[in-house]
């Protein structure tokens, strides 16, 4: 616990001390937050929008934002931006974890771009995103050309990409960036599913998804045809983990789109039979393209 969390006080000899923000979009949990008022560095009183907290952390000072439940509604892309910063669902209200992020949704109502964008390494527990771009996907982690540590490092965790009926083609995309960690998340078509697929693969520039880790989520309703995991075309998927995922639905489970990779598949549950009943190829020629497998259990 930082010296801010325990007395709501700023150390200003000691500025590398992470500070708490505090999030509440709406006014039904806890006091309403305010991003109008002037806010002092030690105040404890909360702000109205994720933005605006994020905007006044600081990189690699350990600062925390902690959010209260209620819809964001976004008008563009909540940007991620800021390197070492904890973003998390509001711990003391006692939801199971998938139902934290249906009520601490952000909810990106434009159609030109996701409703998150991750350029920076965060960590992001427990929230909700569901986004509007037909094309496009809910949440978009990208390197931006920039070489495959920039928007790398980044661990989701508990977080749950809901559909509410509103055309999408992804609920996460990853473009380039290297070693993020996807874990225990819950990926939800609801009644339509996705166009695409729940997490899309593409490289970003000459940049490939490297050391990718895919692990204890649950991919539910993402519709019949379509892939719980698929690659691009010319996508390079290096030394990735996708280990303990749940499929349930009539959705596949990985489109490698022919391309060659060396990622590892264990202990999954695809949710069909092998080869084309779970993949778009056989598990003998996605072998032969690089892809190992591992424990997986497939339908009996």
């Amino acid at each position: 616990m930082t010296l801010y969390e325990r007395t709501g006080h700023v150390d200003l000899d000691h500025p590398g001390i992470g500070k708490v923000f505090y999030v509440n979009p709406s006014s039904t949990y806890g006091p309403a937050g305010d991003d109008d008022r002037i806010h002092g560095e030690h105040s404890l009183r909360p702000l109205k929008t994720l933005q605006n907290a994020i905007d006044r952390c600081v990189d690699y000072r350990g600062d925390r934002i902690l959010v209260y439940p209620g819809t964001q509604s976004v008008t563009t892309a909540v940007l991620f931006n800021k390197r070492g910063i904890v973003v998390e669902a509001m711990p003391s209200v006692g939801f199971n974890p998938y139902n934290r992020g249906e009520r601490f949704t952000i909810y990106g109502t434009h159609t030109d771009g996701p409703a998150a964008l991750i350029t920076e390494p965060c960590t992001i527990k427990g929230l909700g995103f569901c986004g509007s771009e037909a094309a496009g996907a809910s949440v978009e982690m990208d390197c931006e050309e920039a070489g495959a540590w920039a928007g790398a490092w980044n661990y989701l965790y508990q977080c749950r990409f809901v559909h509410w009926g509103i055309a999408k083609a992804y609920a996460l995309e990853i473009k380039g960036t290297a070693d993020n960690r996807i874990e225990a998340c819950q990926f939800d078509g609801l009644w339509t599913g996705y166009t695409q697929a729940a997490i899309g693969l593409e490289d970003s520039g000459a940049c490939g998804v490297w050391n990718l880790t895919i692990k204890d989520n649950v991919f539910l309703n993402i519709g019949a045809g379509k892939y719980c995991i698929q690659l691009a075309a010319g996508t390079h998927f290096r030394q990735g983990l996708v280990e303990k995922n749940r499929n349930i639905g009539s959705a596949l489970f990985f489109n490698s789109a022919g391309e060659d990779g060396d990622a590892v598949f264990v202990e999954n549950y695809p949710g069909g039979a092998t080869d084309g009943g779970s993949y778009n190829d056989t598990v003998a020629n996605l072998q032969i393209a690089g892809f190992d497998f591992a424990g997986n259990h497939y339908s009996e």
